[in-house]
C-alpha cells in the first residue's frame, strides 16, 4: 500500500471538479454484484459515450501516468477507466473485496485499486477508506488530487460521510509483476538504487543493481 502524492495539478483538480458539477450521478447499487449489493450505498457517475466522458478520462489516467512512483510501485499493464463515485451524508460503502476480474467488453485482471480524493478533507466528516491491513485496519482519507494504490484482494470499505460530501474516482490496475510479494522487492530495489543516484554514488555496484532490476522485471513480467 502506498500515496501517490499530487497526482492532479491545481487546474486539473480544478477542471475535474467543473465538470463533476454539470454530471449525471446515479445509484451504485446499480454496478454491484454479490454481497457488494447489500452494503453499497452512493452515487456513482453515469457514464456517457461523449466527448466530455473521454476527456476526463484522459486528464485523469494522464494525471496517473506521469506519477514518479506510479510505475515503480505498480508496474502498470493496463489503467482501467476510472469510476467516480459520489458520498453525501448518510451514504458509505461497507466492508467489500473488489471483483478479481473486470467485466466486459475491457477484461482484465485487477491486481491492484486505487482511490484518487478529489475533495478537501476539511470539506467532508467521515468518508475514510479503511483497509484491512497487517496489524489491524487502516483509515486513510487525503488531500484533493492525491491517490492510495492497495491490493484489490483487500477488505475494504469507505465509512459513512456524515456531512459534506465525498467524491474519488476509483481505479484498478492490471501489473506486469501478478506476484505482490515480488512487485514490492522490485520496488524496494528501485528505491534504494533511486537514492543511491540522488546522493551523487557511481560506479560499477551501481550499475549492477540496475542490472538485477531490469533483469528481475524482465524474467517476471507478464506482458
Amino acid at each position: 500500500m502506498i500515496a501517490l502524492n499530487e497526482v492532479l495539478t491545481l487546474e486539473e483538480l480544478a477542471y475535474v471538479r467543473e465538470e463533476l458539477k454539470a454530471a449525471h450521478f446515479a445509484d451504485g447499487k446499480l454496478t454491484a454484484h454479490g454481497l457488494a449489493q447489500k452494503v453499497k450505498k452512493n452515487q456513482q457517475l453515469v457514464r456517457a459515450d461523449n466527448e466530455g466522458t473521454r476527456e476526463l478520462d484522459a486528464v485523469l489516467v494522464s494525471a496517473l501516468v506521469r506519477h514518479p512512483l506510479l510505475s515503480a510501485w505498480a508496474v502498470p499493464r493496463t489503467i482501467s477507466a476510472p469510476l467516480i463515485n459520489r458520498h453525501s451524508s448518510g451514504m458509505s460503502y461497507g466492508f467489500h473485496v473488489d471483483a478479481p476480474v473486470s467485466a466486459s467488453p475491457n477484461m482484465m485482471r485487477r491486481d491492484l485499486s486505487l482511490t484518487l480524493f478529489l475533495d478537501d478533507p476539511d470539506s467532508y466528516t467521515g468518508g475514510e477508506l479503511e483497509i484491512e491491513a497487517q496489524g489491524g485496519l487502516r483509515q486513510i482519507k487525503l488531500s484533493a488530487g492525491s491517490g492510495f494504490i492497495y491490493p484489490t484482494n483487500s477488505i475494504h470499505q469507505v465509512r459513512e460521510v456524515t456531512s459534506g460530501v465525498r467524491h474519488a474516482a476509483v481505479f484498478w490496475i492490471q501489473s506486469l509483476i501478478q506476484d505482490d510479494a515480488l512487485r514490492q522487492s522490485l520496488f524496494d530495489l528501485h528505491a534504494a538504487i533511486s537514492g543511491l543516484e540522488a546522493r551523487g554514488i557511481e560506479g560499477q555496484e551501481l550499475l549492477l543493481l540496475n542490472k538485477v532490476h531490469q533483469n528481475l522485471t524482465r524474467r517476471n513480467a507478464q506482458p
